[in-house]
């Protein structure tokens, strides 16, 4: 199964100069929950902005640069989301992706689950999450938190 798992404000903005727009713990802490001991897929970029590699998890990097290596035992480099798609479309279990814009649009169409936080307030950025075609979606789950609200979709 794959699921998207995203922070976004009300435009649908993702990020900013390759980071978030915004610093809020709880919601840090909601996507940790989410993904402990799961596997997390992510694009070069958003893998090289992180910090550092996010424990307890097994990290697909996808990329299209066919030189680029990581050397951590709980990181995975693919070149091909056919590859990715083999493995997970169809199974139990579960893929996050995880970001950035470009990954998320690739996967899109694939995706059997959202989940959007919708992130309160206005935030300056450069990258957005794609268009949703959300009558192909059914909120299945919502929960308010104090800076985020977050909104559960599956597949019709």
């Amino acid at each position: 199964m794959i699921y998207i798992i995203v922070a976004m404000e009300k435009k649908q903005i993702i990020g900013n100069n390759n980071q978030l727009p915004w610093k809020i713990k709880s919601e840090l802490k909601f996507f940790k929950e989410q993904t402990i001991n799961k596997n997390i897929l992510m694009g070069r970029k958003t893998f090289e902005s992180l910090p550092k590699i996010l424990p307890n998890r097994h990290t697909i990097v996808l990329t299209r640069d066919v030189n680029f290596k990581v050397n951590h035992e709980n990181v995975e480099v693919i070149n091909d989301i056919k590859e990715v798609l083999l493995k997970f479309k169809n199974s139990k279990e579960i893929l996050y992706i995880c970001g950035g814009s470009e990954i998320y649009k690739l996967f899109l169409p694939y995706v059997d689950k959202l989940i959007i936080s919708q992130i309160r307030g206005n935030y300056k950025g450069d990258t957005y999450f794609p268009t949703v075609t959300w009558n192909e979606f059914q909120i299945i789950d919502k929960k308010i938190y104090d800076e985020f609200i977050v909104t559960i979709y599956k597949r019709k």
